[in-house]
This record gives structure tokens, sequence and C-alpha cells, in this order.
């Protein structure tokens, strides 16, 4: 966000910033999600790619939890500030307990509602359309695009 001259809350990573300063044409984010330093280090050759490309590594969010720590690349919050906190959360507004990216019920599987609780309790403006609206490009791909950009 701060390469595209939108606040940013809190710091930044130093190490990306160091990349973002020279103006690239294309800026592609790739998170890979449980794709940790140790699972790299003691899984992958050691002359891999990931290992030979490795730039440095920083601290994703706590918990880390794929809702918790994805959440922020898509918002530019964090789950403090955002309030996915975990793959279920308790919604009291509803009284369950709700898989957050699949809106359904924990325990039973069930849609819970035809709208995304998430959304609707906890909702957020995109990081994508943040940059869109400051006049950049920017576009999303994931499975779980629509409940993560609405």
């Amino acid at each position: 966000m701060k390469k595209w001259g939108l606040p940013t809350n809190g710091g930044t990573l130093k190490l990306l910033d160091r990349y973002l300063e020279k103006d690239y044409k294309n800026v592609v984010v790739i998170l890979l999600d449980g794709m940790g330093k140790y699972i790299i280090e003691h899984n992958l050759e050691k002359n891999g790619f990931f290992n030979t490309h490795m730039a440095g590594t920083y601290s994703s969010t706590f918990p880390p939890t794929t809702v918790a720590a994805t959440t922020p690349i898509a918002s530019g919050l964090t789950p403090c500030e955002h309030g996915w906190l975990g793959w279920n959360c308790y919604f009291p507004q509803i009284d369950r307990n709700v898989i957050v990216f699949l809106n359904t019920d924990t325990e039973t599987g069930e849609k819970v509602a035809e709208e995304s609780v998430a959304w609707k309790y906890c909702g957020y403006t995109s990081v994508i359309k943040k940059i869109n609206s400051a006049g950049g490009k920017a576009y999303f791909v994931a499975p779980f695009l629509p409940l993560l950009l609405l």
C-alpha cells in the first residue's frame, strides 16, 4: 500500500520496501499458505528454487492460522483490526461457530447464511480496491476470492 501512496497500518516490511523502491512495471505477490522457512529448509532440495532464491524471512501474524495469516494480505489489516481470527470463529450475533472461509457451521457443516457472516460482521475494504482507487491496477486470484474481496 505504501508503494501506491496509501496509508499503512503499522510498519512495512523493510525487505519488501527495498524491492518496491524500484519502478517495476508489475509486482506479483505469491502467498504460499503453510510454506514457512522450516518447511522449505527441511523438505526441499538445498539447491532448489525456493532455497536458492530466498531473500529473507519475516514473521507472519499471530495466531498463525490460515484465516488470520492470509486476510492481512487481502485487507492490509492485522487480525485484531479485521477480526478474522481463525478457521473457526464464534459469531455471537448468530450464536454459532462458523468456518469463516466456507461460511458453514463448524459442527454440522451446513451453510449458516446466504451472505457471508464474516463479511456481514467483520467486513473491510480490500487492498485490491484500495490500490485500484489510488490509480493502480491490482488483481487477486485465490480459492476463496469472493470471501476475501467482497
